[in-house]
């Protein structure tokens, strides 16, 4: 359903007819609505005539992929319906809604959700995620924070059922804090995006990152395995790396050496 001027989604016009396939519906992609995700499940004889007037909602018990893309959500809420209602969700898409948090609510989300995209929106802190999630995303394999504010992965270490995770596009720029936070906290991860961001334009961006993980064969970077000349650059930057830890050790009067990567950033919240 596409609602190309932009119309609020409890008009009625733009879910018409859709009480009468709920019981069979699995797929619902909405593009360019404004409303909140309460008022698609209104349910059979209820309406409702403001984003703040949410009748009860009635059950899509098939329903596994829910998109609500290029619109606006409002109160930027992923909705305590999406929970309640949709039982069998496994797939949910936010992207460009305008999106500020990611924790408004703290609704306890689908039970069943394993990918979860949230790309192209405005979000700045991940740090409360885990807490719009059911059982803090204990479930979620998949989710992409593509093209948001982010300036640390804080936060994202708390989905220990990762798989896959994009956060390509934000404001990232420490590679021992961000990276190394998601590399050792995130022991299913396989595939990561970390592309577009300002660690990225440092000299020797993919051969830092994927020495972050202790075995590099693990994880797919980018979008790219590991390649022979990866193994090799590799090889060599850890050697470096060795010798000059320990000639930093070596200087009187020194503790090892600290970097600016490892203050934290106030600005998170």
């Amino acid at each position: 359903l596409a609602a190309a001027t932009r119309q609020p989604i409890w008009d009625g016009n733009l879910v018409r007819g859709l009480r009468e396939v709920r019981a069979h519906l699995e797929e619902l992609h909405l593009r360019g609505c404004v409303g909140t995700l309460a008022m698609i499940f209104v349910a059979e004889g209820e309406s409702a005539t403001s984003a703040h007037d949410k009748p009860p909602a009635a059950t899509w018990p098939r329903l596994r992929s829910l998109a609500y893309v290029g619109g606006e959500l409002l109160g930027g809420e992923t909705d305590a319906s999406v929970g309640a209602c949709c039982p069998e969700l496994t797939s949910l898409d936010l992207r460009r809604n305008g999106l500020h948090a990611t924790d408004q609510g703290g609704t306890g989300g689908p039970r069943r959700l394993t990918r979860l995209d949230l790309g192209f929106n405005r979000i700045r802190s991940a740090r409360r995620l885990y807490l719009s999630l059911h059982a803090n995303g204990a479930a979620l394999t998949s989710l992409s924070l593509r093209g948001n504010r982010l300036r640390s992965t804080k936060g994202l270490e708390l989905l220990k059922s990762l798989r896959s995770l994009d956060v390509a596009g934000n404001l990232l720029r420490s590679m021992r804090r961000d990276v190394t936070n998601i590399a050792d906290n995130l022991p299913r991860l396989r595939r990561a995006w970390l592309e577009d961001t300002p660690l990225a334009s440092v000299a020797g961006y993919r051969t830092q990152a994927l020495a972050c993980w202790p075995d590099e064969r693990d994880i797919e970077l980018d979008g790219r395995a590991a390649s022979k000349f990866d193994r090799f650059a590799l090889r060599h930057y850890r050697k470096a790396t060795q010798l000059r830890d320990r000639m930093r050790r070596m200087r009187p009067g020194t503790n090892g050496g600290t970097s600016d990567d490892d203050d934290d950033d106030d600005d998170d919240d």
